[in-house]
């Protein structure tokens, strides 16, 4: 689905004709989106969104994500901290699939360096990480003090469209919500508090998705991420 795909550029000026090429091919039940200094407007709108394939740029992107990331013109990000920094963020925004494109040139980027990392991630043998000897006990540091989880639930919650219970949590514009695996379709995630009715927070750490109210003290895992390699199937 066009809503699942995320078109990425560091400036649309290289692109000009794309978001016309683009909708030929997606035809009319869909549209078009573009986000940059000649649409600013659109920034108002969510950039993922139901009948949307949106064109954007890396800057305008930050706060979102989507199944599949399409990233264009990665010749024009210089080596730099800022070309680096710009990367990053584009390259995050994929969930699911990453397509990175770009012109090499003749003077060596930060394409050229992209394209040597993958190779050596996908040709090296998996790389050992040397045990790390505990601290001693006397510097051990105390965890944080959260609140006693007490309840982990993890089993009833279903895709709002196709009543899927493969559900992945994550981060968007307006805080977390459930992502299907099946439809790719969004749930909203429920934060209110079971204990005194009022909306309370999500917390991430791990793979586990707590909700959390200041009030009650109430704290409790509510889904637990299963890693994306072991959803397929």
């Amino acid at each position: 689905m066009p809503r699942d795909i995320l078109v990425l550029h560091k400036s649309h000026h290289s692109f000009k004709g794309l978001a016309e090429g683009i909708a030929r091919v997606i035809g009319s039940e869909h549209q078009i989106r573009q986000v940059d200094a000649e649409h600013f407007i659109n920034k108002n709108h969510p950039l993922v969104e139901d009948g949307y394939l949106t064109v954007s740029t890396i800057a305008s992107a930050k706060g979102y994500d989507a199944p599949i990331v399409f990233l264009l013109g990665a010749d024009e990000l210089a080596t730099d901290t800022q070309g680096r920094a710009s990367f990053y963020v584009g390259a995050t925004r994929a969930k699911l699939l990453l397509y990175v494109s770009g012109v090499m040139q003749p003077v060596s980027g930060l394409l050229e360096e992209i394209l040597l990392t993958s190779k050596a991630l996908v040709t090296s043998p998996t790389v050992k990480v040397p045990p790390v000897a505990p601290l001693p006990a006397t510097t051990q540091r105390t965890p944080l003090a959260h609140p006693t989880p007490t309840v982990a639930v993890n089993g009833n919650k279903r895709c709002r469209h196709c009543g899927s219970q493969r559900l992945h949590a994550q981060h968007g514009r307006f805080g977390y919500f459930f992502r299907c695996i099946d439809c790719t379709g969004n749930t909203p995630i429920d934060v209110t508090c079971p204990k005194c009715g009022e909306k309370g927070r999500i917390r991430k750490d791990g793979l586990k998705f707590y909700l959390e109210c200041e009030r009650s003290q109430f704290s409790a895992v509510i889904h637990i991420n299963t890693p994306l390699d072991r959803l397929e199937g």
